[in-house]
């Protein structure tokens, strides 16, 4: 929503497109007794034109801001090239009218307007009033300094000069060239450039000169000097930030802050970085990645309990179980490697960890040297072994007897046939078989 003043009295704001139509209704009005009403009513549409740049709308945000900026000369510029009384009558229409030569001076100073076609790649929507630009497009305006004022749809007498120029080209250009034949692009653009410089040198029927003699009178003087560096263009679009509040650019999942999770969201991107923008702020940014279904995450856009949770990887939890002793070490070891992934065995280390706040590091490692020798490594066991006291009981360790000899005890030897009927010989009749 684009607006024409600051609020008033009771806290309302006028809409830009409202004013518009409201003076140009009343400049017909009152120029209509001596036949002017056409341009009256152009003069009120676009007296005001250059309120739509953004600079004057955060202008209208600024409670303390002294003087916004010139919003004539873009409705200035555009009538230039139809009227030049209605130019005369835009310019003026705050601090006075001056003379026409002032005016054309005041016009060579401001021209930085440029006036495009409502083609796709440069306006999203088009519309009479208020035309949405696309956003790449109007960061390319931004950086070298211009502003952009689309021509009304089905309207071209609003880019008569350029309606022309296209007529002229294919005339002396595209007509000349119509029969020859090209292989190749460069080619192409050299028989171009020849028919171009002929057509710019080319002698004025009706005043004296050239095109290219009025460039360098005209054009050349007026010409601003380019940035220091070249505009890099950034491509924008949406994505909707998913459970996980990571989003989805190019088959590549990026982090944002957990608490937009669900949100729409903007995407500003590059060949090198990605930018993610809520609401016109921006949330995060990361180094763009080509690698397919793969992550890229802050951690700080984690929520806090998300946080805590990757802060205890098993190695942290193998080193605090080491500061109390080998066996606790061996015992979070052993519970870690024994479940299908580290992340099921968390819970019992840390309950084994909560218990150290009520027993002694000295009672602790006795529990889990318990444990592991009985084969009970789990939390309910050591937790076990600390209520009933067992770790101040001495550890029992199994005695090692020798093996039983007896008469009835059969080796291994006995099952194989092959050796005892070659060692043993023919049974005897009087011993009994099995």
């Amino acid at each position: 929503m684009y607006y024409a003043h600051s609020q008033n009295e009771d806290g309302e704001w006028q809409g830009l497109a409202e004013h518009l139509n409201a003076v140009a209704e009343c400049a017909a009005r009152f120029a209509a007794p001596f036949g002017a009403s056409e341009l009256a009513c152009w003069a009120g549409l676009w007296h005001d034109l250059g309120k739509f740049h953004p600079d004057f709308q955060a202008y209208l945000g600024t409670p303390m801001a002294s003087r916004g900026p010139d919003h004539k000369a873009a409705g200035a510029l555009l009538s230039a090239s139809w009227v030049d009384a209605l130019a005369f009558l835009i310019q003026g229409h705050h601090g006075g009218l001056t003379s026409l030569t002032a005016l054309k001076q005041w016009l060579r100073d401001k021209g930085r307007l440029v006036v495009p076609d409502n083609t796709r790649s440069g306006v999203s929507r088009a519309c009479r009033y208020e035309p949405d630009l696309n956003r790449s497009y109007h960061e390319l305006a931004l950086h070298y300094g211009v502003a952009v004022l689309p021509a009304r749809p089905r309207k071209p007498r609003d880019k008569a000069k350029v309606e022309v120029a296209v007529q002229i080209v294919q005339r002396w250009i595209v007509a000349a060239l119509r029969h020859r034949r090209f292989f190749s692009l460069a080619e192409l653009n050299a028989a171009i450039r020849e028919r171009l410089e002929a057509l710019n040198l080319r002698p004025f029927r009706k005043r004296p000169g050239c095109r290219a003699s009025l460039f360098q009178e005209l054009d050349w003087p007026a010409l601003q000097p380019l940035p220091a560096h070249r505009y890099e263009l950034h491509e924008w679009s949406t994505a909707r930030v998913n459970i996980d509040y990571h989003i989805e650019f190019e088959r590549h999942h990026y982090s944002v802050p957990y608490v937009l999770t669900g949100q729409k969201v903007e995407v500003r991107s590059n060949l090198t970085t990605l930018e993610i923008f809520h609401r016109g702020q921006r949330v995060a940014s990361h180094r763009r990645s080509t690698q397919n279904y793969q992550t890229t995450t802050n951690p700080e856009h984690r929520p806090r309990s998300h946080q805590q949770h990757l802060a205890w990887p098993p190695s942290r939890l193998v080193s605090w179980a080491q500061s109390v002793g080998s066996s606790t070490a061996q015992l979070f070891t052993t519970i870690l490697e024994s479940r299908p992934h580290p992340q099921m065995g968390y819970r019992s280390c840390l309950g084994i960890l909560r218990l150290g706040q009520r027993y002694s590091n000295e009672r602790l490692e006795a529990a889990a040297r318990r444990a592991l020798a009985t084969g009970a490594c789990s939390y309910p066991s050591v937790k076990s072994i600390l209520e009933r006291s067992l770790d101040r009981q001495p550890l029992e360790t199994p005695l090692c007897r020798p093996p039983l000899q007896h008469a009835n005890l059969r080796g291994p030897a006995y099952f194989d046939f092959s050796q005892s009927s070659n060692q043993a010989g023919p049974a005897s009749a009087k011993e009994p078989l099995c």
